[in-house]
């Protein structure tokens, strides 16, 4: 089975898995693509539990968003995105800095302009248990 089978099961699947991330704005064009998994895909999504997350999250899917529209991504440890540590895994993060408390989506590519994002950590959590 190929990765794109894999990713269509899982977009397909009952409850859904993964979600094609969509602009906001109908008729945004995509020229790069996110899946995200259904535990992500309700933060960006809402309902919120205050408006506190409302405000966080809806910074998030702008900063998705700008992966999507093919927007300029610096990579690099002071960048929008970062390869962690281990090279060899292929795990990425994309920082979400701005409001506080800032967010890193984790996840991997599965072809060229098609990321999976397959997790998420407030970075404070990260700090906490000595990530940095």
């Amino acid at each position: 089975m190929s990765i794109r089978d894999e990713i269509k099961r899982c977009v397909e699947a009952d409850p859904v898995q993964l979600a094609l991330l969509r602009p906001a704005l109908p008729g945004t064009p995509m020229k790069r693509f996110i899946f995200v998994a259904a535990e992500i895909l309700l933060l960006l999504d809402g309902p919120w539990e205050s408006l506190e997350l409302e405000i966080r999250w809806k910074h998030v899917r702008a900063d998705l968003e700008r992966f999507v529209q093919g927007g300029i991504i610096v990579v690099g440890d002071d960048g929008y995105m970062k390869r962690l540590d281990r090279a060899e895994d292929e795990i990425w993060e994309i920082r979400c800095i701005d409001p506080n408390p800032s967010v890193r989506i984790f996840g991997s590519f599965a072809e060229k302009d098609v990321f999976m994002a397959l997790g998420y950590r407030y970075r404070q959590e990260l700090e906490e248990k000595g990530f940095h």
